[in-house]
């Protein structure tokens, strides 16, 4: 019998080479086909060197165009299974690059880094004929989506020459949006310990500005609550009838504007 077992676990050692053998020495195209039949939001084409360091010359995210995009994957962990990945896009509109631990039901980040331009931003739900421009920057120090727990971040976002056209025209200067996990009970920085925590953004603008903006964002990666101080510049009664319309006037002009929800996948 312990023969038996013996050669077992031998057999199954030696399967379990053979398939991270395989998948170390797997052309990086054969990527490209699974995310093709699978119907996946990321579409990878002029595919380049193997399914664990390869490159792919055109990129596509939900039909956004993110340029060259190359990857390579590093060490491997059975128990649990985990894997690191480090990665870099580059395109016309775009810069990112880090790197990430993915498990089964938790991937994690501690350099995430880039920028994008703000009119990938969708604002119909905010209001119709509402758009975006300028340029966002980002710098994660931690990111961590978990299907069981709260997610965590911390990190910074500076909206660059932020502007809304379309509906509304105004110019909204540079909005800096400091991002930070606290536990909910005491306010203070989150540990890893804790069995709940939310994500609070801290946010403000500065420059020429149509709209003078300060407040928080505060979520449970289900629930968000908005609170915010909004002042129109002297002359735009334009945005002071649409913020009417959104919040409760003060004695000194501005509006606070209070909003929550919830947040699902298709937001």
């Amino acid at each position: 019998m312990r023969k038996l077992l013996s050669r077992l676990v031998i057999t199954l050692l030696l399967l379990l080479a053979l398939l991270i053998g395989l998948a170390w020495f797997t052309p990086a195209s054969l990527l490209g086909n699974l995310l093709e039949k699978q119907g996946s939001s990321l579409q990878l084409g002029l595919l380049k060197g193997r399914l664990h360091d390869g490159s792919a010359g055109q990129a596509r995210w939900q039909g956004i165009d993110i340029g060259k995009l190359s990857w390579q994957i590093g060490g491997f962990s059975i128990a649990p299974a985990a894997t690191d990945v480090s990665f870099q896009a580059s395109g016309p509109q775009m810069q990112a690059q880090g790197s990430f631990n993915a498990q089964r039901e938790l991937v994690s980040s501690n350099d995430l880094n880039g920028h994008f331009p703000a009119s990938w931003l969708n604002l119909q739900g905010l209001a119709p004929l509402l758009f975006a421009h300028g340029k966002i920057s980002f710098d994660f120090s931690q990111l961590e989506v978990s299907k069981q727990g709260s997610p965590a971040a911390n990190g910074v976002m500076d909206w660059q020459d932020a502007g809304l056209n379309g509906l509304l025209e105004l110019s909204l200067g540079d909005i800096r949006f400091d991002i930070s996990t606290l536990n909910p009970v005491t306010g203070k920085p989150s540990a890893e310990s804790d069995s709940s925590r939310e994500i609070v953004i801290t946010f403000s603008n500065r420059g020429d500005t149509d709209l003078q903006l300060n407040g928080t964002i505060t979520t449970d990666g289900r629930q968000y609550q908005l609170d915010c101080v909004a002042r129109a510049s002297p002359g735009r009664s334009d945005i002071n009838r649409f913020l009417r319309k959104a919040g409760e006037v003060a004695a000194d002009g501005s509006y606070r504007l209070q909003f929550e929800g919830l947040l699902s996948p298709g937001d």
